[in-house]
């Protein structure tokens, strides 16, 4: 697996900025070299020294010392220009590759099923995943390139102690191979631990946002709920907080215990290597001091050794994350059929559809069928939970998991390309987007592919439409004024004036299908009346599909659908729904009391 995962590092960087391997590979192995180089002019230093100050008289050794105290200094300058020259490049290509990164993350975000984006756990792993893209995939590659330069200096080291005895070698890896178990073991519960708390994390960031976002600000000081979101926080946050000091403590603990015995091990062989080069009679201060000094390197690189396999493999670990990603199943490309007969009139046809989520055993829809001529305005109506928003998604295509069968012009919507399928519909959702940018951009969006995207004339048309233009040609930059301050200081639009904004962004867009999923929820239900009536006289040549749990709205459309738990159980004209004297004539007629009782209210 380890090696799957590296292969697939590797060979994605170097695809996209082989000139970062290759940089690297390259300052590792001089850098892996320059200490060998350090340390043998270190001893010449050392013992040109020690006989310059041990001698009577003026020897040559002065012009030796200073030339050997220039080449240290520049192989010190050297490996430092390096090193820098290393962390640039590094970081400068980083940045390019966390680039095409978020690209393709947020490419692949767009194909991932709606149903899969919509799962809570899909959110933990990708919250785990979404930080630090580039560093996620160039750790492992930083762990081969630290390894190339660890064992090289590993190499030049060995050289040196060679020279005293073999055994000082065979010590420094007896007294690693605990340590390599170690750091493995502490690596990977890292990772374990932040899979564990990566949806107390979620939670805690949540709660942040809330105490510190704008939008919440009304309704925290309203319900007077900062003190008790502030103490869930703190709770969390503790909690948190406790679990990774927790976590840190034992890791401390061993790595202490760790170093204590390498120091321990270092006074040990500091002894041996004295004796035995007091034995082979090479006992010079430079000499000894080198030596020493190279072991000690020597057993900080094997530990060092230990620490990058224990990194390479978190840093694989959190790849096989991010691999995971990538690897989730996408919409299949649509096979394009040909369409089957309709009548002239049908437009949109859906026959059986049944759909139900995964995390649940009850059918969310179960056997929707209808037909819509084109032209003709649908109000789809039920009490909430009654399937209306799921069934929407389904129309657009958004949920493909469902059974049964949705054409548009006879054509199934499974078969379509998702980009032709998008442009058949325009869609306000009770939740639609309020961009921070100008009220022109806000309108535009909802066409941003069509060549005439930026027409201005089309702007003012469908803002006409909305009845916004009016309000529009009254603020201090008209089209190019900014709404709200997220981003610049601009006009904050009310409820009504942002859906207004939303309905013409859709009428803007060259579609055939307006659907408008409750956009309108959170006005009265006469204003939501006013709505309807005015787009019902802008839209004459649009199939429009228009949800809500309110009647009284309704009795516009050609063609009423009510939904309950899942099932219609009653569809067609208002005068036939009325006639029937079923259950939408109950619900209607408790409306109109509720309007009437409202209406003889005194004020």
């Amino acid at each position: 697996m380890y090696f799957k995962l590296l292969s697939w590092c590797v060979s994605y960087v170097w695809r996209n900025k082989k000139s970062l391997i290759l940089s690297s590979i390259l300052f590792s192995v001089v850098l892996g070299i320059i200490p060998y180089f350090s340390l043998i002019i270190s001893k010449k230093f050392i013992n040109e020294l020690s006989l310059f100050i041990m001698s009577s008289k003026e020897i040559p050794g002065y012009s030796n010392i200073v030339i050997l105290l220039l080449a240290q200094v520049a192989i010190q300058t050297f490996s430092t220009g390096i090193g820098y020259l290393d962390q640039y490049l590094e970081k400068k290509n980083l940045s390019l590759l966390e680039q095409k990164l978020v690209i393709e993350m947020t490419s692949k975000l767009s194909k991932i099923p709606l149903l899969t984006y919509d799962d809570p756990e899909f959110h933990n792993h990708f919250g785990r995943i979404n930080t630090n893209i580039s560093e996620r995939f160039w750790s492992p590659i930083r762990s081969i390139k630290e390894f190339i330069k660890t064992v090289l200096s590993i190499g030049s080291y060995t050289f040196i102690l060679l020279a005293v005895s073999y055994k000082l070698i065979v010590l420094c890896v007896i007294v690693t191979i605990p340590l390599f178990f170690i750091q493995s073991r502490l690596g990977k519960n890292k990772f374990h631990f932040s899979i564990e708390v990566s949806s107390l994390m979620k939670e805690i960031r949540y709660i942040y946002s809330i105490l510190t976002d704008r939008n919440y600000a009304k309704e925290m000081r309203a319900y007077s709920l900062n003190n008790f979101f502030l103490n869930r926080w703190s709770q969390k946050y503790l909690d948190h907080t406790g679990r990774t000091l927790s976590l840190e403590k034992k890791q401390y603990i061993i790595k202490m215990s760790t170093e204590s015995a390498t120091s321990v091990f270092y006074i040990f062989t500091s002894v041996f290597v004295l004796v035995v080069m007091r034995r082979i009679g090479s006992l010079q201060i430079g000499d000894f001091l080198i030596v020493n000094q190279a072991l000690n390197n020597t057993q900080t690189a094997l530990n060092r050794l230990t620490v990058i396999y224990s990194d390479l493999k978190v840093s694989l670990l959190y790849l096989k994350d991010l691999k995971v990603f990538f690897d989730l199943e996408e919409h299949l490309e649509a096979v394009c059929l040909s369409p089957e007969e309709t009548s002239s009139t049908e437009y949109l046809s859906l026959q059986n559809v049944t759909f139900r989520y995964p995390t649940q055993t009850v059918c969310t829809l179960k056997g929707i069928s209808f037909s819509i001529n084109k032209g003709e305005k649908i109000a789809i109506i039920g009490s909430n939970g009654s399937g209306k928003t799921t069934l929407i998604k389904c129309l657009l295509g958004l949920y493909k998991e469902y059974q049964g069968e949705i054409r548009i012009m006879g054509e199934d919507i499974k078969h379509m390309p998702d980009d032709r399928l998008r442009k058949t519909y325009a869609v306000i959702f009770q939740d639609f987007l309020k961009f921070p940018y100008t009220v022109k951009e806000n309108i535009y969006f909802g066409d941003v592919d069509s060549e005439s995207s930026h027409s201005d004339s089309r702007v003012i048309s469908a803002s006409t439409k909305a009845g916004i233009h009016g309000m529009i040609s009254n603020l201090p930059e008209k089209y190019n004024t900014y709404l709200g301050n997220y981003i610049h200081y601009g006009v904050d639009f009310s409820g009504g004036q942002w859906q207004k904004t939303a309905l013409a962004r859709a009428l803007y867009r060259h579609s055939d299908i307006l659907v408008l999923d409750e956009p309108t929820a959170s006005l009265d239900s006469r204003s939501e009346m006013e709505v309807f009536k005015e787009l019902l006289t802008n839209s004459e040549d649009k199939t429009v599909i228009f949800i809500s749990h309110r009647i009284a709205s309704a009795r516009y459309a050609d063609k009423i659908i009510l939904l309950k738990e899942g099932e219609i159980i009653e569809q067609g004209t208002h005068n036939e729904l009325v006639a029937k004297h079923g259950e939408y004539y109950q619900l209607y007629s408790m409306g109109e009391e509720i309007e009437v009782m409202n209406e003889t209210i005194p004020c």
